[in-house]
């Protein structure tokens, strides 16, 4: 739900609900309920705002409070949040995100930065450390290039838990070959690891056609 409070303050108001499958609990199912809130304030030159969650999961409540800012200028758009998270088990976390883009010829260079606590995919609690690096480069009027650098590590707030990292490096080409078909070309290599020693690599290679179908009335 969103709210315009004056021409440039506005509130959202965000309703969430999930279920994941245990059949290790009685009840067989892990059911998690959120409640998010932001009030957004428009600047000149980018916005400021202040968020408030709260999640409730099987294994208690959590809640974040974060305050952001954004920048945009002819050649950086910077956003950025500072802010604490409340775990179930009672601990305070920090809660961090940094975006930074640089405009460059026919291009541009981004990095991202973050560090959160959230719910998994079998929605056990995790804090979850990712940073990435990316670079985009217009090489003719047809033909696009990316490379991307990645890494994330996940340790689950719960004691006794395993740590996992993950990272990877791609590069990828686009080119229009007529008017509504592209060729996409694209490299991953991908490398993941556990404090449990298990560790694995992969290498993906995809080549796809896409074509842009419209229809006029």
């Amino acid at each position: 739900m969103r709210f315009d409070l004056t021409p440039t303050l506005r509130a959202t108001l965000d309703l969430g609900y999930s279920t994941f499958e245990d059949f290790g609990t009685p009840e067989g199912v892990r059911e998690t309920y959120s409640l998010n809130s932001t009030l957004r304030q428009d600047l000149r030159n980018g916005d400021i705002t202040f968020r408030l969650g709260a999640t409730e999961t099987e294994n208690g409540e959590r809640y974040t409070f974060s305050t952001g800012r954004s920048l945009t200028t002819p050649l950086w758009d910077l956003s950025g949040s500072v802010g604490l998270t409340r775990d179930t088990g009672g601990d305070v976390s920090p809660d961090i995100s940094l975006d930074v883009t640089r405009a460059l010829p026919r291009g541009s260079l981004g990095a991202s930065f973050s560090q959160r606590i959230a719910s998994g995919v079998d929605d056990d609690e995790e804090q979850i450390t990712s940073l990435r690096v990316s670079y985009d480069k217009q090489l003719n009027a047809l033909t696009s290039f990316n490379a991307s650098l990645s890494y994330s590590e996940t340790d689950p707030t719960a004691a006794g838990s395993n740590t996992s990292s993950f990272g990877s490096v791609g590069v990828s080409l686009q080119r229009t070959l007529t008017e509504d078909l592209q060729l996409d070309l694209g490299f991953q290599h991908r490398v993941s690891e556990d404090t449990a020693g298990i560790r694995a690599r992969d290498n993906r290679l995809s080549v796809s056609l896409r074509r842009d179908l419209s229809a006029r009335r």
